[in-house]
């Protein structure tokens, strides 16, 4: 995943949406990458994955979050028993392109972090337990709470799998592009068309992206 100058600038206002799909529940094991890079004045909390059904996180699939003040990432998942929630110690280097990458597996409750190459984090979910199923869109830079903002700086590519990747796999990733059977990889946004509002996604699921509100 290398960044371009195509890439998604971001305000605060725009995101990217993903309509609901079934590639797209995570409600199973995963693997989510994004190569992002944040705007100095950003110090709050600002959202990166999204998959929730509403404000509060009661029913959030998966809610993925970045705090540049604080240097921390934040993993929220519900199940069936309840919300739980992952805040890392450390987690972004310095002001320049970050490489993003949480590993969920559902069946042993393994939670792994990766930044710029190299486990940064690793804590543990309930083992066997799917999060909760819920119909919403996938949100990419924005949420459906009302008391955070968007993301401000720049989004380059996105990657969602519906499998556990390894970190020698996620770092070819991020060097050579995402790319593997559908069945494996729900979506991927390189956004680097020339123009438009539509974020094609290259993984053969036809989980293009609506650009809303965003600059190139």
């Amino acid at each position: 995943l290398r960044p371009r100058e195509e890439a998604a600038k971001l305000d605060g206002n725009d995101q990217v949406e993903a309509p609901n799909s079934q590639s797209l529940a995570l409600t199973g094991s995963s693997t989510v990458e994004i190569r992002f890079k944040l705007d100095a004045s950003s110090l709050d909390w600002m959202p990166l994955i999204q998959k929730t059904s509403g404000p509060g996180f009661s029913q959030a699939t998966y809610s993925l979050w970045v705090n540049q003040a604080g240097r921390q990432l934040a993993l929220i998942t519900t199940d069936a028993t309840g919300l739980q929630e992952i805040v890392t110690p450390v987690g972004i280097v310095g002001t320049d392109w970050q490489d993003l990458a949480v590993s969920v597996n559902r069946a042993t409750g393994a939670v792994t972090f990766y930044m710029n190459g190299d486990v940064v984090f690793s804590a543990s979910i309930r083992r066997d337990a799917s999060g909760v199923l819920n119909d919403m869109a996938l949100l990419v830079g924005a949420s459906r709470e009302t008391v955070y903002g968007g993301f401000v700086g720049v989004i380059d590519d996105v990657a969602i799998w519906n499998t556990v990747r390894d970190l020698d796999q996620i770092n070819g990733d991020f060097a050579n592009g995402a790319a593997g059977p559908k069945e494996e990889l729900a979506a991927h946004w390189s956004f680097d068309e020339p123009g438009g509002d539509i974020a094609l996604d290259s993984s053969g699921n036809k989980n293009d992206g609506l650009l809303g509100g965003g600059k190139r």
